[in-house]
């Protein structure tokens, strides 16, 4: 049967808390980069006008001159990080509410933080017709070409947004799988399902191209492992929505 009322509400709710948290992030990281560029001109000047050698000469006199720029910057950091932090704890309650937790709570490598990220980005997982379109969604699909889903120079952002292609989603993507790379593991500490996954299609990926740089083979591997885990993902939703 389609998703509940209730949980619909708790999907939008989730929405909402998700792209406000992204776009809290964004600027943070903006308002950090910024900081860094203004120190970064006055250690140049420490460091190749003013030969300074001592880091904490060097640190103290960064301190002294990007002062006036760095205290309200970090006064706005701090406005952000509060509602950010408000944002996380909305999200992470959200995702106990979800139909799918009690199967993920058994799962070792997803939080209900993670869970609540996951159906924030997705929307109704009861919306699509098949795993293959959760994959395109998160941008883990192929493009018309049969190759990995990424980011094609010289396209449109209208056929870019046709191709479902989103860095946003690609990124959470593999930050889950990471994550559950690291945590899904059983009582005795063996490997979990998908983290047998992983690392079976790590090796697959090796036995077939020895030379492939081993960042290239984590990434399909991962990639690989956390498709099943929306495929299994989408039928669980299905099944208990």
């Amino acid at each position: 049967m389609p998703t509940s009322p209730e949980t619909t509400l708790v999907i939008n709710d989730l929405i909402d808390k998700v792209r406000k948290r992204y776009h809290l992030m964004r600027a943070h990281q903006r308002l950090d980069l910024q900081i860094q560029s203004y120190e970064r001109g006055f250690r140049t000047q420490a460091k190749e006008i003013l030969g300074m050698k001592d880091k904490d000469e060097i640190e103290a006199y960064v301190n002294l001159k990007a002062v006036d720029l760095k205290t309200p910057l970090h006064a706005a950091l701090m406005a952000i990080e509060w509602p950010r932090k408000g944002y996380e704890k909305q999200i992470k309650a959200l995702g106990l509410l979800l139909p799918v937790w009690p199967w993920i709570e058994k799962l070792p490598g997803i939080s209900s933080f993670g869970l609540g990220q996951l159906v924030g980005e997705i929307k109704d997982p009861w919306d699509y017709s098949g795993p293959a379109k959760v994959w395109k969604r998160m941008s883990l699909d192929v493009d018309p070409d049969g190759r990995a889903q990424r980011k094609v120079a010289g396209i449109s952002e209208k056929e870019a947004r046709r191709r479902g292609f989103c860095p946003r989603r690609r990124q959470l993507a593999f930050l889950l799988a990471d994550a559950m790379i690291k945590r899904n593991k059983n009582p005795d500490k063996s490997d979990g399902e998908y983290r047998t996954l992983y690392v079976g299609r790590k090796q697959y990926e090796i036995d077939r191209a020895p030379n492939m740089a081993a960042f290239i083979v984590h990434r399909r591997a991962a990639r690989f492992m956390f498709k099943r885990f929306l495929l299994d993902f989408w039928r669980e939703w299905r099944a208990c929505a």
